[in-house]
């Protein structure tokens, strides 16, 4: 049954330190596709829903400018307005509905009206210009030229097609919001069955249907989850009791829309979970990429395949269990996605640490990492293994430096300046196993590949690629394990 409430603004602030419960998520792990849509629902339905009026002021808290707790930013125009200052005859702010309220015909009743989920704060004229577009590719910008707050909005509206496409910088947080609306509204209760789909029509179609989907899907990459979205999820969790799935775990969008799978169990003896992101931008011939990502175990915990966008930037995110990981990519055609056809490459990331990363291969590459505190640190362990670092130099070599550094920070190995252009160098070590740190440098800032030759460095344990990697700029520090 759904609950009918109007918080007042001092009740907002007293809980507004809410963050996502332990366990929230649990019925929807290890699903996928329309089951796991079905879990989520019911995870977050029957939410506590606010009055229309009641959403001014939340919104003057979910939006509020970070830099002036006196305004709220406009979404789309990216204004900081006057929070007091709503409608004002139309020169000032009101509530936009970021999934059309026409589109599906609920209006502002309570609910789908009056979700904040998809409510956001924008000038009177940026949101009559948006009017019930759907979302798609702009081919004009959109100046606002009238009411208190005016000028150029960096998003843009287009001349020969009924859609609207958001500045960049919210781009992902518009898709991520598309996706909450479609698994919060299946149709029960007298609610709208609001879905996702590519057909654009026109403005006076009020059917439950939204688009562009595959294009919210690229932005949902394109613009990854940071702290904002975050912080506005606890907000609104505070007032409504219930959370946007997309921002807590963006990997579920995959899931149900893309061809990602879940996996079972961690990385095998940690207990933590870690935010993980995989970074991959295309080649010219993205339908020959696939990826796995399996545990310690064996199991397949991540996967993704069948790309279709070219030279495209595409962001996965991941709740991973401290331990170790083998992530494995295949081209089809042989000749990896950089440098044949394209400067295509691969990152894993844990914050702002990278764990692994590359893209120059031939049919496949495989490399192992650790995540959180699954490994048992460099240089303390009570074995070892024999670890060689392989150096090809480019056509500059006394620019280019290296370090192994253990968990401590402490140097255990290192090589360079190199005097020998386009040469190959190795060099053995026999480390403890542990977490260990490889830092390269290029004094002229350049990498070793591909500005000035094809240099490379590998870093193996036997057959096994720790790490890898050639094209970055000054310098670059990748993570890896020795078992």
């Amino acid at each position: 049954m759904k609950r009918v409430i109007t918080l007042a603004l001092g009740v907002l602030m007293a809980s507004i330190a809410l963050a996502q419960p332990s366990g929230y998520y649990n019925s929807a792990e290890g699903k996928s596709g329309s089951t796991l849509k079905s879990a989520l629902h019911g995870i977050i339905d029957g939410h506590n829903e606010i009055s229309y009026s009641a959403c001014w002021d939340a919104l003057k808290v979910t939006d509020r400018d970070p830099n002036n707790s006196s305004n709220v930013i406009g979404l789309y125009s990216g204004f900081s307005m006057n929070a007091a200052a709503e409608y004002a005859g139309g020169a000032g702010w009101n509530r936009e509905h970021v999934w059309a309220k026409s589109r599906g015909d609920f209006g502002t009743s309570m609910g789908a009206g009056t979700d904040l989920h998809h409510l956001r704060a924008e000038d009177v004229s940026t949101n009559s210009a948006r009017n019930n577009r759907h979302f798609g590719s702009g081919n004009q910008f959109y100046t606002d030229g009238s009411g208190n707050y005016s000028g150029p909005t960096q998003s843009k509206t287009n001349t020969s097609s009924w859609v609207w496409e958001p500045r960049d910088a919210v781009k992902g947080d518009v898709a991520r919001m598309m996706f909450y609306m479609a698994v919060r509204y299946e149709g029960g209760s007298g609610e709208p069955d609001l879905e996702l789909n590519n057909t654009i029509t026109g403005n006076t179609d009020k059917t439950p249907f939204h688009a562009s989907l595959d294009l919210l899907l690229q932005w949902h990459e394109q613009d990854p989850v940071d702290q904002t979205e975050r912080n506005r999820n606890d907000a609104i969790y505070s007032y409504q009791n219930n959370r946007n799935p997309f921002i807590d775990r963006p990997e579920f969008v995959d899931y149900i829309w893309g061809d990602g799978t879940p996996g079972g169990g961690g990385g095998g003896g940690g207990t933590g979970t870690n935010s993980v992101t995989i970074t991959l931008v295309t080649d010219q011939y993205p339908t020959e990429t696939a990826w796995t990502l399996k545990n310690s175990s064996g199991t397949t915990v991540a996967s993704r395949s069948n790309y279709t966008a070219a030279n495209t930037t595409h962001n996965n995110t991941y709740s991973l269990a401290d331990g170790t990981y083998t992530f494995t990519i295949t081209d089809s055609y042989g000749d990896g996605i950089c440098c044949s056809y394209g400067n295509g490459s691969f990152t894993w990331k844990e914050g702002s640490t990278t764990l692994t990363s590359g893209g120059s291969f031939s049919s496949s590459q495989t490399k192992t990492f650790t995540v959180g505190s699954g490994s048992s640190g460099g240089g303390g362990g009570s074995s070892s293994a024999d670890i060689t670092v392989t150096i090809r130099t480019d056509n500059y070599p006394s620019e280019t430096t290296w370090q192994i550094r253990n968990r401590s920070g402490q140097t255990v190995g290192g090589g360079g300046p190199y005097s020998t252009a386009n040469s190959t160098f190795n060099k053995t070590y026999t480390l403890a196993t542990g977490s260990y740190t490889f830092v390269i440098n290029d004094e002229y800032g350049d990498g070793i590949c591909c500005s000035y030759g094809n240099g490379s460095y590998t870093v193996k344990n036997g057959s096994t690629t720790l790490t890898s990697g050639g094209s970055f700029g000054s310098s670059e520090s990748k993570g890896f394990t020795v078992a």
